[in-house]
């Protein structure tokens, strides 16, 4: 009987390394005393599970031994951005590293726990209740994901096409947006394309919406991106932003923003542009005549285009020498850019392109095309007012007033803050179907490198010095207050004067918390939907006397005149958004959760504190 037992322990023991021996007593092998444990069980069975009860099994361990390996090589992927201009001192402060973590080897061993903070970086804990939402969520954003996104959608106008029907052939026209004073206004850059019926394709007309942007400034926003690592915030808009969040938001999670399809460059003619630089080659006597090099136009009286034959005036032997010079030139400059047309691998091939066209100071554009998703929400509640009053029922109201917290709680949990939340940028369709777009002012969430604090414990919510974000009427008062004082001292580049303040909680009073700014723009939103107007015009009290009188009483409309007699639940709800003490740590589910949006009463039962579910 004994030798059995040691045989039982050595089979059932092979995850330790060691053997180990336990004296057991007669009422371990009880079998009235493990009545919950023996059920389905033979009698040699329960006494090796007693024997190893509170021990992790082989396969436990395993899945620990994976769950912290995973932890420690999301902690290697963090790529610590460098400023391009900071010095060492600024270095130190701001806690920039790009050095890579070395991760020691878990062994397998039952006390594994104790080896947790060894694999971990100094001043880095194993798990934050941040990092925990963090881990819990698929696809989380981050630069480098979003870039792998992008790069499957690159593409020139040449050959990209929907439903059979080529770029070249869509019909593009401006788009009017109404601004705040009710005037409208048409930007230069943003159109809305459309795609002819093709009856082979056996569809009908097809929208989509297009953003052009000059290839200048993409080059510039995307060298700065990748120095930062995705972290770089600019005061006008991002449009490298915007593409890489739109690319990633199509790929992982569609149903928060309109479909991407793709980023696409517009090839230079370079027929024309060596006819360009072929006649910049001449040079023109005042009588229009050009030497053995050709001339760019002779004279004034001189064909402009300069053909074959010359004119009366001037001689065009010159400019065809010139022209077939010059359309040489550019045919082999642009060979080896067309080979890329139908094949861009990745965004650094996509830019050598963008910089080959960019040498000939030409003006181009990079083409970003996205669905033509239904109406924004600003047209559509102008719809629904008659003289400036809005006849949008409570219960149309509360559920589109849900759909963009669900959205905006979305886009939180995978790692994107918004930071241009409004009317315009929120889209409907009919069936209260939602999105959201223009990305031009988009952050991350999730940080590990705060640049105002020394050594950051784990994973932290995204902070910005830039408080040029959204429409003045969203932006919240701590960006008010940033901006004043970069107004007062003149400070044009935020970057550049922080990295002179060595205290850190001076520069901490530079930086506002992107997450929380978000909830505050949903707060101004559904101020909006419920009243269709704004009650202050900017959150500085010293300017703005409305303002003043909601923030007297902590945004608590119980106390407002004007919102007195408003439902306590949305009261209650713009309160939790707009309060700084209140939105600053936020779960956006708690709100989505209230019973002012779960629950209805008749409006005979208002005086009455019990609910319809009683009647049932």
């Amino acid at each position: 009987m004994l030798i059995l037992y040691f045989y039982l322990i050595v089979s059932e023991n092979n995850i330790f390394s060691e053997l180990y021996t336990y004296n057991i007593t007669l009422r371990h092998l009880n079998e009235y005393s493990l009545e919950d444990e023996k059920y389905g069980e033979n009698f040699f069975s329960r006494i090796v599970n007693k024997i190893h009860k509170g021990k992790k099994s082989k396969d436990a361990i395993t899945k620990y031994i994976k769950e912290i390996i995973y932890k420690n090589k999301l902690c290697k992927k963090i790529n610590f951005c460098k400023d391009f201009s900071s010095d060492e001192k600024d270095d130190e402060i701001t806690n920039v590293r790009k050095e890579e973590k070395n991760i020691k080897e878990i062994k397998n061993c039952s006390f594994l726990p104790n080896y947790i903070s060894d694999n971990f970086e100094k001043g880095i804990s194993y798990k934050n209740k941040l990092e925990e939402e963090y881990m819990s969520v698929e696809n989380v954003f981050n630069w480098e994901l979003g870039k792998e996104s992008l790069k499957k959608r690159l593409g020139c106008t040449n050959n990209f096409q929907i439903n059979g029907v080529y770029y070249e052939n869509w019909i593009l026209k401006n788009i009017n947006f109404r601004n705040s004073s009710n005037s409208h206004y048409s930007p230069k850059n943003v159109y809305k394309g459309i795609i002819p019926m093709n009856n082979n394709y056996n569809v009908d007309e097809v929208y989509v919406f297009i953003k052009k942007i000059p290839i200048n400034k993409w080059l510039n926003q995307y060298e700065k991106m990748e120095l930062y690592n995705g972290e770089y915030i600019m005061k006008g808009e991002n449009y490298v932003m915007e593409a890489v969040v739109s690319a990633f938001l199509s790929e992982y999670h569609p149903g928060i923003s309109p479909h991407f399809y793709t980023l696409l460059y517009e090839p230079l003619d370079y027929n024309e542009n060596g006819n360009e630089n072929g006649n910049e080659n001449g040079n023109g006597d005042e009588n229009g005549n050009g030497d053995e090099n050709g001339n760019e136009n002779g004279n004034e009286n001189g064909n402009e285009n300069g053909n074959e034959n010359g004119n009366e005036n001037g001689n065009g032997n010159g400019v065809e020498n010139g022209n077939e010079n010059g359309v040489e030139n550019g045919n082999e400059n642009g060979n080896a850019i067309r080979s890329y047309e139908n094949n861009i691998p990745n965004l650094n091939v996509f830019n050598d392109i963008l910089k080959e066209q960019n040498k000939h100071k030409s003006i181009g554009n990079i083409v970003m095309v996205f669905e033509f998703f239904g109406e924004d929400l600003d047209c559509f509640m102008n719809r629904m007012c008659i003289k400036g009053y809005s006849t949008l029922g409570r219960k149309a109201k509360k559920k589109i007033m849900l759909s963009c917290l669900k959205l905006i709680n979305r886009l939180h949990k995978i790692g994107l803050c918004h930071l241009d939340i409004s009317l315009e940028n929120i889209l409907m369709q009919d069936n209260y179907e939602m999105r959201i777009c223009d990305f031009a002012k988009c952050t991350p969430r999730y940080t590990y490198n705060l640049r105002h604090i020394r050594n950051p414990n784990g994973l932290c919510l995204f902070e910005s010095c830039i408080p040029t974000i959204g429409k003045i009427e969203y932006i919240p008062p701590e960006c008010c207050e940033i901006e004043k004082i970069y107004k007062e001292l003149k400070i044009t580049k935020p970057f550049s004067y922080l990295k002179t303040i060595i205290d850190q909680d001076e520069r901490k009073k530079n930086y506002f918390d992107v997450t929380s700014a978000d909830n505050y723009m949903l707060g101004i939103l559904f101020i909006l939907i419920w009243v269709y107007h704004f009650f202050w015009n900017k959150a500085d009290a010293s300017v703005d006397k409305e303002y003043a009188e909601f923030a007297r009483v902590n945004m608590d409309f119980h106390k407002v005149e004007k919102t007195y007699h408003w439902p306590d639940g949305i009261k209650f709800i713009i309160q939790q958004l707009l309060h700084f003490e209140s939105r600053k740590n936020l779960d956006l589910n708690d709100l989505i959760n209230h019973p002012w949006f779960t629950r209805e009463k008749c409006w005979f039962l208002k005086l009455f504190s019990f609910d319809l579910r009683y009647f049932k």
